[in-house]
């Protein structure tokens, strides 16, 4: 992870320091990250990180819930959403909601096909179950089954079935910023999550599929596009969940895994935490080699939980707590 040591001592040596609304950030504009998938997982071993939460917030984004209390018995070990939820644990419109629910303005299912209606009623997981034995993919079922839900839009299920149906298509997208869902920043997380809006503004805000043929088989990349990132402490966690995402996607639909590319816009460290960064010695720290990843590829992406993930062979340099702006 040398590209991610880099990207803390540019930020550290030739950012530019200014206000926020939690704090003084020493912030660059524009860095971008690429990491290949295919033999080795991208994890930060400068610093330990865990990998429960991420991986559970991913599988939390993937079931479409809002809710914290599902994240929580996906086996993350944190909420770390508490300060943009609501008192019933909802942090409104935004991730799971953008990815299996967004708005469908139109009214209209997105793909026009015929088939049994009396057979493909239910949820995702009903159509999987009866279809289990049949040549139609979990991916073509779930689309097929989103007919029923018009006034909305599962762009996960899209995106599954169109990697599957048109994979070298560069229209292979998962928006998670829906503008009529983002708050107003002059309103309390509570205040704009009453109004059907987000808790706050999602970070990664697009993400962007691409499959190319190397060798008879098809590579699944993904590159995020990432609105604002706290690089110390958010940015590792979400290097690992995308990561793993596209490990998730690629296995659903058949295909090798590629590339990870990332596109930081705002990249930033929070003044208080740069004293812990060069008292702690990181800027020093030698990375070791990366581990792998194994993830159960029986289980659908909708049903993967975390025992069916492993990461093997991590090793790191020590931990170091940071202040959290």
């Amino acid at each position: 992870m040398i590209e991610y040591l880099k990207l803390v001592k540019d930020i550290i040596e030739n950012g530019n320091d200014h206000d926020y609304r939690n704090g003084v950030r020493r912030s660059l504009f524009n860095r971008q990250l690429n990491f290949d998938l295919s033999e080795k997982f991208p994890a930060v071993t400068t610093r330990k990180i865990t990998f429960e939460n991420p991986f559970a917030e991913i599988l939390w984004f993937l079931s479409g819930s809002t809710n914290t209390k599902d994240l929580l018995e996906l086996g993350a070990t944190v909420n770390f959403w508490n300060k943009w939820e609501d008192e019933n644990g909802d942090i409104g419109s935004l991730y799971g909601g953008s990815w299996r629910s967004a708005p469908n303005n139109t009214g209209k299912s997105t793909y026009d096909y015929k088939y049994d209606t009396d057979v493909l009623m239910g949820t995702p997981e009903d159509i999987i179950s009866v279809f289990d034995n049949m040549s139609s993919s979990r991916a073509e079922l779930i689309s097929m089954c989103r007919y029923y839900h018009s006034s909305k839009v599962d762009q996960i299920g899209n995106l599954l079935y169109n990697l599957q149906k048109n994979p070298y298509s560069t229209r292979h997208r998962v928006s998670t910023f829906i503008p009529e869902w983002q708050g107003d920043e002059r309103l309390s997380p509570i205040d704009n999550i009453n109004r059907g809006k987000g808790g706050i503004t999602p970070c990664a805000s697009l993400l962007h599929f691409t499959v190319c043929c190397k060798d008879g088989k098809d590579h699944l990349s993904l590159h995020v596009s990432h609105l604002s990132s706290d690089v110390m402490i958010g940015l590792p966690y979400n290097i690992a969940q995308y990561a793993l995402l596209t490990i998730l996607v690629a296995n659903e639909v058949n295909m090798n895994v590629g590339n990870l590319y990332y596109t930081l816009n705002d990249v930033h460290i929070y003044k208080d935490q740069i004293d812990t960064v060069m008292e702690s010695g990181f800027l020093d720290r030698v990375p070791y080699e990366l581990p792998t990843i194994k993830v159960n590829k029986d289980k659908s992406i909708f049903n993967v939980r975390l025992d069916d993930i492993e990461v093997v062979g991590y090793k790191s340099h020590p931990f170091f707590k940071l202040p959290i702006s």
